[in-house]
């Protein structure tokens, strides 16, 4: 029981060690970029623009009235819409 605990306790101390190295910065889908410009720049267009669009980071499409989760993650982009799917902001939280 007690080496149970004693490794519980080390892999729960190592998991907040980050390896690998950060993301260049600049890139179009570079989620270090918050709000990325290439999801920026589709403000007014229909939700569908977003499908042309790669992004490696945490994304969420927010329609009217939706329910979400309010935990906050500066790096998850933040799509709002309309009741027509068009993009009304982009947001970092």
């Amino acid at each position: 029981m007690r080496a149970a605990l004693t490794l519980c306790a080390g892999m729960l101390a190592l998991s907040g060690c980050k390896s690998g190295e950060s993301p260049a910065s600049g890139e179009a889908g570079d989620p270090g970029i918050c709000p990325p410009p290439a999801i920026a720049a589709l403000v007014g267009r229909d939700v569908a623009a977003l499908d042309a669009i790669y992004f490696k980071g945490a994304l969420r499409v927010i329609r009217p009235d939706e329910a979400v989760t309010m935990d906050y993650n500066a790096e998850r982009v933040n799509v709002l819409l309309d009741a027509h799917d068009v993009i009304t902001e982009v947001k970092c939280y």
